[in-house]
């Protein structure tokens, strides 16, 4: 009776432990989905089920095999009987201790412990044995036990799947979740995708999915997110909004609403979060998303740096035509790193190698032009990944360089990197003519000298002056090589005799036109060559008597201007007598005059200075004129010798007579009249020295005129030499006329002599 008695304890105190148990871990587990938690996680679980193992064990030692194993002493238990039953009298617990002294009983004691232990015997046939358990704690703990298993089994017919469940989590540890009334599903992260699109289109940027792997997915620093969620509508409840919590990896906590993005479609609700935590991305953010009674947990957002180029190397090899003809190397001309404002000659074939700051696995590549947008490549990414190369070639126009590399991980740079690479482009050639001593026309056998400069960027493939008659149609042009200094200066002369004589052109007959001009040509090779031509001279070809009429109406207006400047010189001599003719004597400052209330004076003065000044500005345009002068009569010399008309005494009569004097007057005594006025303006108010100099300046102005109007005489001289000379020429012609009338007559006369009559 004892041992079923401590049987049934032990196993009603177990059947309540495991009831506590399983309700408390129901508890635990289910209700904190009611009120939008979590479930418990499996080690929670295998940690209430070892707990409540542990529990059995210790119930087990102590409820039951403690106690069955424990000894119960014959006086313990009919003590034990005595106090649930009076009626013994003690006389069970005498017989259990005359029964252990029995072989110490002397004879007299015998009869009466017989006595004693025959009524004792007698009496308990009667005892009920159950009042000496307690039954009141053993009937709680079955009433306990009976009401949890009641409920267990209310539970399991109620919710057959809730409690089908709450057994598979609590016993089988299934990681199944408990059933909800919403359900919202993880998305992913929309990330703009990053392309060589303009950055001030108005369009929207595309965007690509990023879905998560355990929980867990990688974004480039700075870079901004949307996170998509969705929750399932049909025989669920749909939440009215869905909220993030979230922690920086610093520690920053917060919370954020998502958006419901339109209505529900195919059986699903959107929402959206495009804010914080995932705008601007510095760090690590872990999330959960809460929506109703369901929750999205323990997703994770790791920050990594997005790749960048960190060099970026420029190799240039140069076109064959600005290489040494004796390189025939395949290495680059030039290796540079690339900086803000880089230009590469026109046509060079390039290699862009750059370098990463982390392994990638591609980069993107496109030029763009001012025509437009060029297709997207790829470069060619080395095996380590950190760095890569881009054939460009024949470069020849300004474009950008755009790159965009993506790393292993398939993220990208927040934008493409942008290289402008400018072209110099090859320059035509810079040529300029001028001929010396010849104008606008020319003798038929006339030497035609000129100068000139050429230059180019590079180098230059030949420089030639040119000659066509300019009425004659489809005849190639005379060329005549010239070969520029080191400067690019060049001169030399055409020689139309020569040319003629050496049959390299036909003679040309007055009346006719040459156009005469300069033309160089560089070594450009990647198109067309680049030729470029001076200004054209056209020049027309007359007889020599008829360029001798025009170099004296030249003469004659060289005269013109020269009696203008005579004219001008003795103007100027009147405004300095007039100077020197003045009341030098005056107070020594303009502010006694005032003072003194001599007003006139002041003004007086104030007019001798601005004599003074328009004077020295006189003097100074006409020493200009005469040097024009003066070198006008020297391009008529010239003239007359390149055209081959020159006569020695008429050359050295303009020459001694006209042009040296001139040189000497403006280098000698009109250089002397402009350093005396220049003194005058020095000492324009000074009465002592003033009227001095102002008399010494009208004496050099008198010499000028002196010698001014003696060179004019000569000029005169000159012109009717001239005339002389012309009605010479004429005379001659008609001489010449003549004899070549009378040739014919005579011929004529003899002709009709052999007519018949």
């Amino acid at each position: 009776m004892v041992r079923k008695y401590i049987v049934a304890d032990f196993v009603l105190t177990a059947l309540v432990a495991i009831g506590a148990a399983f309700w408390g871990g129901l508890l635990l587990d289910y209700g904190p989905i009611l009120l939008g938690g979590l479930e418990m996680p499996r080690s929670a679980r295998i940690l209430l089920l070892v707990a409540l193992f542990v529990v059995l064990v210790v119930l087990a030692i102590r409820l039951l095999g403690e106690r069955l194993s424990a000894e119960l002493p014959d006086e313990s238990l009919a003590l034990l009987l005595e106090r649930q039953h009076p009626e013994l009298g003690e006389r069970l617990m005498t017989s259990v201790q005359l029964a252990h002294a029995e072989s110490n009983l002397d004879a007299h004691s015998r009869p009466l412990y017989e006595h004693v232990r025959r009524e004792a015997a007698q009496l308990s046939d009667g005892l009920d044995i159950r009042r000496v358990f307690q039954w009141k704690p053993l009937i709680h703990k079955a009433i306990a036990a009976g009401l949890m298993l009641l409920a267990v089994m209310v539970f399991v017919v109620v919710t057959p799947s809730i409690a089908s469940h709450a057994i598979s989590r609590l016993l089988t540890l299934s990681d199944d979740p408990w059933p909800r009334k919403a359900k919202l599903e993880m998305v992913g992260v929309e990330v703009p995708i990053v392309s060589f699109a303009d950055p001030d289109s108005s369009a929207p940027p595309e965007v690509k999915l990023l879905t998560f792997e355990d929980r867990s997915l990688r974004l480039a620093r700075g870079g901004s997110a949307t996170l998509r969620v969705r929750a399932i509508a049909e025989d669920r409840v749909v939440p009215e909004l869905c909220t993030v919590h979230y922690e920086t990896a610093s520690g920053q906590r917060g919370q954020a609403n998502m958006r419901r993005v339109g209505g529900q479609r195919n059986g699903y609700q959107e929402f959206s979060l495009d804010g914080p935590p995932l705008d601007g991305l510095a760090e690590d953010v872990r999330f959960t998303v809460r929506g109703l009674d369901d929750r999205l947990s323990d997703f994770r957002v790791r920050v990594v740096d997005p790749p960048a180029i960190a060099q970026l190397e420029i190799q240039c090899r140069y076109p064959e035509y600005l290489r040494d003809p004796q390189n025939t190397s395949d290495a680059a001309d030039l290796i540079v790193n690339y900086a803000p404002g880089l230009r590469i000659r026109e046509g060079s074939d390039l290699k862009v190698v750059g370098y990463s700051s982390k392994p990638l696995s591609r980069v993107d590549v496109m030029l763009r032009s001012a025509d437009g947008d060029g297709k997207v490549e790829s470069a060619k990414v080395a095996s380590d990944g950190m760095s890569f190369a881009l054939s460009l070639p024949r470069f020849s126009e300004d474009q950008t360089l755009l790159l965009l590399p993506v790393d292993r991980l398939e993220i990208s740079a927040g934008a493409p990197f942008r290289f402008f690479l400018g072209v110099v482009n090859d320059q035509p050639p810079e040529i300029s003519l001028n001929l010396v001593g010849i104008g606008s026309a020319i003798t038929p056998v006339a030497k035609i000298p000129f100068m000139g400069t050429v230059k180019d960027d590079y180098e230059l493939s030949r420089t030639e002056i040119a000659l066509a008659a300019a009425n004659q149609q489809n005849v190639q042009p005379v060329l005549r090589d010239v070969q520029p200094q080191r400067d690019g200066s060049f001169e030399g002369q055409v020689d139309l005799r020569a040319l003629v004589a050496d049959d390299v052109m036909k003679s040309m007959a007055p009346g006719e036109r040459l156009n005469l001009f300069a033309e160089a040509t560089d070594r450009y090779s990647l198109a067309d060559r680049h030729v470029t031509q001076s200004d054209l001279y056209g020049l027309d070809v007359v007889s020599p008597e008829e360029l001798l009429g025009r170099l004296e109406r030249r003469e004659l207006g060289l005269r013109a201007r020269l009696e203008q400047s005579i004219d001008e010189i003795r103007q100027l001599r009147d405004v300095l007598k007039t100077i020197s003719s003045d009341d030098w004597q005056a107070p020594e400052s303009a502010t006694a005059m005032v003072q003194d209330g001599d007003e006139e004076s002041l003004r007086a003065e104030q007019l001798r200075v601005l004599r003074i000044q328009q004077s020295s500005l006189q003097a100074n345009k006409t020493g200009e004129e005469l040097t024009g002068i003066a070198a006008s009569l020297g391009d008529i010399i010239l003239e007359m010798e390149n055209n081959r008309v020159d006569s020695v005494d008429r050359r050295q009569r303009i020459t001694s007579q006209v042009r040296q004097p001139l040189e000497a007057v403006v280098g000698g005594e009109l250089k002397s009249l402009r350093a005396l006025i220049e003194e005058l303006s020095r000492v324009a108010r000074d009465p002592a020295s003033g009227p001095e100099v102002a008399g010494q300046a009208v004496e050099a102005a008198e010499e000028v005129l002196l010698r001014l109007t003696a060179i004019l005489d000569s000029m005169l001289d000159l012109e009717s030499y001239n005339e002389i000379l012309d009605i010479v020429r004429d005379l001659i012609d008609r001489q010449n006329r003549l004899i070549d009338d009378t040739k014919d007559e005579q011929k004529r006369r003899v002709l009709d002599l052999f007519k018949p009559q």
